[in-house]
């Protein structure tokens, strides 16, 4: 028998009490607007040490979510002509460059390069350069040691440290830190009171600890928290309850604050969730906006954006045919089960909202594997891959981790081919399988990338 419309709404605490022991989530605080009404329900603890409960405005760090923040940021600058999109990085940071072999290159990245993970930046650099308001200014002269992953345009890579220099080209326009800017020009004018961008700001009394799992699968707070500065506009500082982050993706799919101002015109608001950047070998989101993930797999123009840092994640979903929007904030554990069944038939059943299932596997293909076999490498992440009958193995390790006494160190993975550029990876300590994919084939036909976790790993050698 069908459940009656709003059922699954209505059971929206239970569901989440129960999902939150099923899949080891300390705590976890979701909203969901619907026919326009928000409910708004918690489930578990901020910290497991203090056992202080998990409240629906309670504050959780969003990670990534971040970069919409600094995106939306970015365009009403743009708005008010003070940027442009496709102003050159060093027309505001005439000093930015980037390492040998990517130094001239880095004088050709754009502002939109930022903006959609086009720019090739070797992209997850994390260095803290202190508490100071000069903290993203310190970080962006300390990249001239970085490296350029790929050819500017070239292709979609998530980067990072790209919404870092853009955070810094806002402070040069505006000329005040990052964090200031977001509170004056984002935070005030939509209401966001939860919202906090340091730990002094916080409240220990409802503010979530991240939670990481030790070598035996035991739950302990994350060493990490609000930091580091530098590294703010990516996301490593910016917290709120679920309501307020509710509250900023009603903006983007209204138009209007809720005292009913426009911060951006609704043809800016249209330009940032248009496809900017088409994946479709990805099977965790259809392409990318200018600061957002797009879902549009049945044509339902959806979009939002993940986040996680310091063992805590953040989920934002919004559909503005449905006028549905859901968020999930969680603080440890297998965050994304509790997404998948939390939020995932919410957004199936009020917003026709379903990704794709990864394709099955098929008969081993009769291609040449050791091809693809090799190192892959990108900042902070090495993959070696190996055949093993019909499949691919290896590990994902740090950069330049070597054999230890003949046992391989790093995370085990496994990728099975779909077809000549497509896979399936199965990665240790992640609970679902992954899209991955091959690209830049030589005339050898071997691959000059691996994609894998939004990233290109690029082949060495």
């Amino acid at each position: 028998m069908n459940q009656p419309k709003g059922a699954l709404l209505d059971a929206l605490q239970e569901t989440l009490a129960q999902g939150v022991v099923r899949h080891g989530v300390p705590g976890a605080s979701m909203a969901v607007l619907h026919t326009g009404r928000i409910h708004s329900v918690a489930a578990g603890v901020l910290n497991v040490e203090t056992g202080i409960a998990a409240t629906p405005d309670s504050v959780f760090q969003i990670g990534s979510v971040t970069k919409s923040f600094t995106a939306t940021l970015a365009m009403m600058l743009i708005e008010e002509g003070r940027l442009a999109l496709d102003d050159l990085v060093v027309a505001h940071l005439p000093d930015f460059t980037l390492a040998d072999g990517g130094a001239n290159a880095a004088r050709t990245i754009r502002v939109k390069h930022l903006l959609c993970h086009v720019n090739g930046i070797d992209g997850d650099r994390i260095e803290d350069t202190g508490n100071g308001d000069d903290a993203v200014e310190k970080f962006i002269a300390k990249l001239h040691d970085c490296q350029l992953l790929h050819p500017v345009g070239a292709f979609f890579s998530y980067s990072n440290v790209g919404y870092n220099v853009l955070g810094r080209i806002l402070e040069v326009v505006e000329g005040k830190p990052w964090d200031r800017i977001l509170r004056e020009r984002l935070l005030q004018p939509l209401g966001l009171t939860s919202a906090v961008t340091s730990a002094g700001e916080s409240n220990a009394e409802r503010t979530a600890v991240g939670h990481e799992s030790d070598a035996q699968g035991n739950l302990k707070l994350s060493t990490f928290g609000f930091a580091p500065k530098s590294n703010g506009p990516s996301g490593t500082m910016l917290a709120m309850s679920a309501p307020d982050l509710l509250r900023f993706a009603r903006f983007h799919m209204d138009g209007v604050t809720e005292d009913g101002r426009r911060l951006l015109t609704p043809a800016s608001l249209q330009l940032m969730r248009q496809a900017h950047v088409d994946i479709p070998q990805s099977y965790r989101y259809s392409g990318w906006g200018l600061g957002w993930m797009l879902f549009d797999w049945n044509h339902q123009g959806a979009f939002g954006h993940d986040g996680g840092w310091a063992g805590l994640s953040a989920y934002l979903r919004i559909c503005p045919r449905s006028k549905l929007i859901a968020v999930l904030l969680a603080n440890g554990g297998d965050a994304a089960l509790l997404m998948r069944d939390a939020v995932g038939p919410i957004l199936a059943e009020y917003g026709d909202l379903m990704p794709p299932e990864l394709p099955p596997i098929g008969q081993p293909l009769p291609a040449d594997l050791d091809r693809y076999a090799g190192r892959y490498s990108r900042y902070g992440q090495t993959i070696t891959l190996r055949v093993d009958g019909s499949r691919l193995v290896g590990r994902m390790a740090g950069p330049y981790v070597d054999d230890v006494d003949g046992e391989e160190q790093g995370t085990p993975l496994s990728l099975e081919l779909i077809d000549g550029d497509k896979a399936v990876c199965h990665i240790g300590g992640v609970p679902v399988p992954v899209g991955a994919y091959f690209l830049d084939f030589g005339p050898d036909g071997r691959p000059g990338y691996l994609h894998v976790t939004a990233r290109a790993f690029r082949r060495e050698g």
